[in-house]
């Protein structure tokens, strides 16, 4: 993936997410680029990580196709839909199916996901709270 690539993502993000969507988005970028994960992969790899991280909510949140990611990459296609939640499937199994995939940008964008949602107090509920806390070990164990 290249840079012209990643842009494009970015700004199908900014045509789709809201401006509080889209900042959560870029705050998930953000984590995902402190991790010391990303700093031992490809340039490559960075740039779908990042791109990765902006699009994360991209078909679970707004009316953005799988194809019209898949027309930038398929590679950030693939992992925006491994890091859709499904209503039918519970968070936990969602959860435990980016784990199993082995996919290590999808469980560093998720991972990063975790972490912001935790950090945004003002929207953090005892619900919420109880839900990551349920997945937290199996991140830790990737």
């Amino acid at each position: 993936m290249t840079y012209e690539m990643y842009f494009e993502i970015k700004c199908l993000c900014e045509e789709y997410y809201s401006k509080k969507k889209m900042e959560h988005a870029k705050a998930v970028e953000s984590y995902v680029m402190k991790d010391t994960r990303y700093a031992l992969m490809t340039a490559e790899d960075q740039y779908i990580a990042r791109a990765a991280a902006l699009a994360h909510d991209l078909l679970e949140d707004t009316n953005c196709t799988y194809d019209e990611i898949n027309a930038i990459s398929c590679t950030v296609a693939e992992i925006t839909y491994l890091l859709t939640h499904f209503q039918k499937v519970s968070y936990y199994d969602y959860c435990k199916n980016i784990i199993d995939s082995k996919d290590v940008i999808a469980i560093l964008v998720k991972t990063a996901d975790i972490k912001d949602h935790l950090m945004r107090k003002k929207t953090l509920s005892d619900k919420l709270k109880n839900k990551y806390a349920a997945v937290i070990p199996l991140f830790l164990a990737a």
